[in-house]
């Protein structure tokens, strides 16, 4: 076999500064001050899949006086903090300066220099992680990442100052993680995410000695020595835990009794040890039968189970130091070795052993073969599923097997009203998942505070998705629809800081209650159990079932979104039923001037909360206009009658 081997153009440093520089400078008149803000954007956009609206929210402190905090925002149980340099602003003082703002603000989180009032919520937000209390033991670990990103190249020097102060930082505070990256660990993170491999690893295949073995088709079933894989770990150490990204990035700590068993009594590995799988694109077996050593040449070679083992031996074989002693020692370890060149295998693996990381849950969606059958349905409709925005910018655009004419078209345009007028036709699949979870499932606290328990592999996702799914992508368009129509014509989930509004709300005008900032996905949750409520007053549906919008036939959905005047007034009602809901004094009761936390959880299991909620659903539903009720009628009416036909048929 060739040691020569073909590799994809996939994505290089040097790609990664051009696209940079063409991102920062379009502008060449832009200050510095406004280049590190695009930078900043870039970071956001393409490193942790944040979409506009996010981003825009997420930069709220960034500037003069921002303490380091360019960009902030929660995934589910975890808190990021930002910090970005762009190519000079970068140096070992302005590291100095992140690492001293985020002790101090870790020690105090009300302890910031200038506009305090500017600070507040994010202040709030960071003391509920550095406490622990209670109720946040409730909601389970919660994590903060800290992260100083830079264009320019990090020196070894700085490597390793970066080394001492990540192992520093995080033994003083147990629930913070350190990550620092330069144009190098951005490329690698990058291609981490869009699980590609540098082209230089890949060339050439890495060697592992082997004790005794046997080969079954794509698997190779072998008897390591410790001292043989410790030197193969040592060899191929920068890349061999690529694929398992918590591994990769270092946030695995070595179990203690594999480091026990390794200094004690290595002979025990091959008994008390369940071994380490090794996924790879090729191995060589004609060149190991002809080994005198039992060499085995091995491309592309990723340890996915078993990385603590692979590490405690790595570690406990570097420790010993004297060469006699690591040529001495005893013990094997069980190694499968595994041929996957087209990851049919190893993406099942990454999705349920690479959680709680700096990678964001979204990545996973990439690897989900739901999601990607997803996106082709979609693209049908003129609309771009954005399940991955890394990979639509950074793979090599040769590679895709379909393009599609994304745009209004004559599938899509009878919804154009419920989205802005400059609509870009990309539906972000995070906030596709959190509607469709929100309103088909009615978990809006879920959504709405812990989306990444929706990836896949989190602890919602199986209810979610599962064989009961819908395929039919109207049943995920009809959601995010709602949830855009409440963004961007009712006020709901405005963005941090900004004053209240006046608002147009069907034929009246009032100011933004503070409440709709918080309340974006409860109010999905409302307009389709509100549906559901309507459809059952008219005898449609099945009073003495659950609420459920997915019983609702599509074709029902599809006619009455297509319906403009008619869903405007649903979607006003929406808006009053919350409306109501919120100021309710009962509901107030339940809120205790905590309405984060009242929406993050008690709004979707709280029976009690639940049932006023459906109280004023249904006394709203009494108060629609009768022309409304009749059209609304008439417009469920045909569509079930046309349905019927069509089976019929």
């Amino acid at each position: 076999m060739s040691n020569k081997r073909e590799i994809p153009n996939i994505l290089t440093e040097k790609d990664l500064v051009h696209d940079i520089e063409t991102f920062v400078e379009e502008n060449p008149a832009a200050n510095p001050v406004e280049k590190g803000h695009l930078f900043t954007e870039w970071v956001l956009k393409f490193l942790f899949e944040r979409s506009d609206d996010e981003i825009e929210f997420d930069m709220e402190l960034s500037g003069a006086g921002d303490n380091s905090v360019d960009a902030w925002f929660e995934d589910g149980q975890t808190l990021h903090i930002i910090q970005t340099k762009y190519k000079t602003a970068h140096n070992k003082d302005a590291f100095a300066g992140f690492l001293s703002d985020m002790e101090r603000l870790l020690s105090n989180p009300y302890a910031t220099i200038g506009n305090k009032q500017d600070f507040y919520e994010f202040s709030n937000v960071l003391k509920m992680y550095v406490e622990n209390d209670e109720e946040n033991e409730m909601d389970g670990e919660k994590r903060i990442q800290l992260h100083y990103v830079t264009s320019a190249q990090l020196t070894d020097d700085f490597g390793t100052r970066v080394t001492y102060e990540k192992e520093r930082i995080e033994n003083h505070y147990p629930n913070v993680s350190l990550n620092v990256y330069g144009i190098k660990e951005i490329n690698e993170f990058i291609l981490l995410s869009l699980q590609e491999l540098p082209s230089e690893y890949r060339k050439v295949p890495k060697k592992l000695m082997l004790k005794n073995y046997f080969v079954t088709g794509d698997s190779c079933v072998a008897e390591v020595e410790l001292k043989e894989f410790a030197k193969f770990v040592k060899n191929n150490h920068q890349y061999l835990f690529f694929s398992n990204i918590r591994n990769y990035l270092g946030g695995t700590k070595i179990n203690k009794e594999i480091q026990k068993t390794f200094q004690e009594t290595p002979t025990n590995f091959w008994y008390f040890n369940n071994g380490i799988t090794i996924i790879c694109e090729d191995f060589d077996h004609i060149s190991l039968k002809n080994s005198l050593s039992n060499s085995l040449p091995i491309y592309a070679p990723q340890i996915v189970n078993g990385c603590q083992t692979a590490n405690a031996i790595y570690e406990g074989f570097r420790n010993m130091k004297d060469p006699e002693k690591q040529k001495n020692l005893q013990g094997c370890i069980l190694v499968k070795i595994i041929k996957d060149k087209n990851k049919n295998r190893v993406n099942d693996i990454i999705k349920y052993t690479n959680r709680q990381n700096t990678v964001s849950a979204m990545d996973f969606f990439a690897l989900d073969k739901f999601h990607q059958d997803l996106r082709v349905k979609f693209g049908s409709l003129g609309y771009n599923y954005e399940i991955q925005r890394k990979a639509g910018r950074f793979l090599d655009r040769k590679q895709k097997k379909r393009q599609y004419n994304f745009g209004p078209n004559n599938q899509n345009k009878s919804y154009a009203y419920l989205f802005p007028d400059k609509f870009d036709y990309k539906l972000p699949v995070k906030q596709v998942v959190q509607a469709y979870a929100a309103g088909m499932h009615y978990k809006p606290g879920t959504a709405g505070s812990r989306s990444g328990e929706l990836a896949p592999g989190g602890s919602t996702s199986e209810e979610i998705f599962n064989e009961n799914t819908p395929k039919n992508p109207l049943y995920f368009l009809f959601p995010f629809a709602v949830m855009s129509y409440a963004k961007n014509k009712l006020g709901y989930g405005a963005t941090r800081g900004k004053k209240n509004t006046e608002q147009p709300t069907g034929n009246r005008r009032r100011k933004q209650v503070d409440f709709r900032r918080n309340c974006l996905m409860l109010f999905v949750a409302v307009y389709f159990r509100l549906l559901v409520r309507f459809m059952k007053e008219l005898g449609y549906l099945n009073k003495h079932e659950n609420d459920n919008p997915l019983t609702i036939p599509i074709e029902v959905l599809e006619s009455i979104f297509k319906n403009e005047r008619v869903n405007k007034e649903l979607l006003q009602a929406a808006d009053d039923v919350i409306s109501s809901y919120i100021t309710d004094e009962a509901v107030k009761q339940l809120i205790k001037d905590n309405l984060p936390k009242f929406l993050k959880t008690d709004v979707q299991k709280n029976e009690q909360a639940i049932d006023y909620m459906i109280q004023k659903i249904d006394f709203t539903i009494e108060r629609i206009p009768d022309d409304v009720y009749n059209r609304f009628d008439e417009i469920v009416r045909t569509a079930i009658v046309q349905s019927e036909l069509i089976e019929v048929n």
